[in-house]
């Protein structure tokens, strides 16, 4: 099984979008699958990434909202446990 992706953060920031990006501590990934949620609500899927990259355009978003992201690894075996989990605020 992959490990888990570190260091989730916000690299940019405006009214409706958040770039992020994670470490990958990983050898053998496939891909990474990408989720957000807007004010606590529902996770819904963002993106996926192929293997080696370690960055996403979280778009769509509105002016002043709360936004969670979380990230993943999957390979041939699976895929584990979210990593992640901080919430983001965007510009007014």
């Amino acid at each position: 099984m992959p490990a888990v992706p570190t260091g989730l953060r916000m690299t940019s920031n405006t009214g409706t979008f958040i770039a992020i990006a994670w470490d990958d501590t990983l050898s053998k990934e496939m891909l990474f699958e990408t989720q957000r949620r807007r004010d606590n609500g529902q996770w819904t899927t963002g993106f996926e990434t192929g293997a080696n990259v370690t960055k996403w355009n979280n778009t769509g978003l509105v002016c002043d909202t709360s936004c969670g992201c979380r990230v993943r690894a999957i390979d041939v075996v699976g895929s584990l446990a979210w990593a992640g989990f901080p919430q983001f605020r965007t510009l007014p």
